[in-house]
């Protein structure tokens, strides 16, 4: 089968993205959407019998955001690697308030170094566990990280898909290894990697999900399930009433919401736009088949482009959402409540609806209900932050007095974030920002 790697992947550095953290249910119909701590799908590491692995820390505290500094990596004198004020925060995850575990993508000073992994408290980022600018084993040059997640064994930072950058002694140091799957030459991204009570399932970013019976690793053996835009496409031929085109990112670094996996991996979404149709992607039986759900009322004149993420906090409710600086007044959010059969269009805060605004990630507590969208308001050139408490059917203004505290920092963009409950969240973004909060983002 003949693969097409996108182009923007084979750059010097590759591009790497953050993967929600999982729950380990069962293959089948089990593994529910309980969690312990809120990420962009609002799935929490659990220990697979429903009782969660993180705690949440209580009633809010003072309102206020803390600009926490990143780390400089000083392992090695003669080349210290500066992340402070240069280094792009892609993925954030907390087991329990003091806890945590920050990704990044080389960025200004540092592009050329790779991004790392941070061990992190509620305002304090800690040690470098991992640098990016080791090298890695299948692709040339560097690496950048765009995610953290929980795993049976302890943590993943999401990298190429042909590497697997994990920590298997929870969190106390991290290697790499082959994954087992992936191009060769690591041209491709992973913009899903769940692992299952059986094996587990892998989007990759040219448009391919594969499955293997065991763990990840270096002796694993994957499966293509689906990849419509191959040669030949899988299935072969694909029916004309599902999805044509398979699952890839527009993003650089890529966008890991661009697909969405279950934690038992039967619900499996990924944004498309085929023939300038924005669509959703569904499938509900682990990846077999999929097919195109349409999101009716985008303006005519950003049609061409596919949703930037979709996450889902419970089988049936879920969000998907776009905005693109070039276009004032076309964001937008869209709900559903029956798993991505039909989807309905949110309004955006007044204060945005009609601004050129980007929207980069979503996240959610473990609730279900808290959620926040973190991305960039460019007409006043200031952190934006958006936040629910109906799990998305409607949308606020957030933040208190975090944008004044990114421009104070330096930072600009915000591009990821993470909930350990309704009240404590982080966020981060260019130029090094990663700020806490325990006031529910106020």
């Amino acid at each position: 089968m003949t693969r097409f790697p996108k182009l923007t992947t084979m750059l010097p550095l590759a591009m790497v993205f953050a993967v929600p953290a999982c729950e380990f249910g069962d293959d089948g119909s089990g593994g529910g959407f309980t969690t312990s701590a809120g990420d962009a799908t609002g799935n929490g590491s659990t220990t697979g019998n429903g009782s969660t692995t993180g705690a949440g820390a209580g009633g809010p505290g003072q309102p206020g955001w803390t600009v926490i500094p990143m780390l400089d990596d000083e392992s090695d004198p003669q080349n210290i690697v500066y992340h402070s004020g240069n280094t792009l925060v892609t993925g954030i995850y907390f087991a329990s308030i003091d806890d945590g575990y920050v990704v990044s993508a080389g960025a200004n000073q540092t592009f050329s170094y790779g991004g790392a992994v941070f061990r992190a408290k509620q305002k304090e980022v800690t040690e470098v566990l991992f640098s990016g600018n080791q090298t890695a084993t299948c692709a040339l040059g560097t690496t950048d990280f765009i995610g953290i997640e929980a795993t049976p064994g302890g943590y993943m930072a999401k990298a190429f898909a042909c590497d697997l950058v994990s920590s298997k002694d929870g969190g106390a140091t991290f290697g790499v290894e082959r994954a087992g799957a992936g191009d060769a030459f690591g041209l491709e991204d992973t913009l899903a990697l769940r692992h299952l009570k059986s094996g587990a399932l892998m989007v990759r970013e040219t448009g391919v999900i594969s499955r293997t019976s065991s763990s990840p690793g270096p002796t694993a053996v994957w499966t293509d399930t689906w990849a419509p835009g191959a040669v030949p496409p899988i299935p072969n031929p694909v029916p004309a009433d599902q999805c044509q085109s398979g699952p890839e990112s527009q993003g650089v670094p890529s966008i890991d919401q661009a697909a969405y996996v279950s934690p038992n991996g039967q619900l499996i979404a990924y944004t498309s736009s085929p023939d300038h149709d924005p669509q959703i992607c569904i499938s509900n039986d682990g990846g077999e088949s999929f097919y195109p759900k349409l999101l009716a009322g985008v303006a005519e004149d950003v049609l061409f482009a596919p949703p930037t993420g979709v996450v889902f906090t419970t089988p049936t409710n879920g969000i998907t959402f776009y905005a693109n600086s070039l276009y004032a007044g076309r964001g937008y959010v869209f709900h559903t409540t029956d798993g991505g059969e039909s989807w309905s269009k949110v309004e955006l805060p007044v204060d945005v609806a009609n601004k050129r605004i980007e929207l980069q990630r979503a996240f959610f507590a473990p609730d279900g209900d808290h959620g926040w969208l973190v991305g960039f308001d460019y007409d006043s050139s200031v952190a934006l932050l958006l936040k629910t408490s109906d799990g998305g059917a409607s949308w606020q203004m957030s933040g208190g007095d975090l944008a004044a505290k990114v421009a104070e920092s330096g930072g600009g963009k915000l591009s990821t974030g993470f909930a350990l409950d309704a009240n404590h969240i982080w966020v981060g973004g260019d130029d090094g920002i990663f700020a806490a909060n325990a006031a529910g983002g106020e």
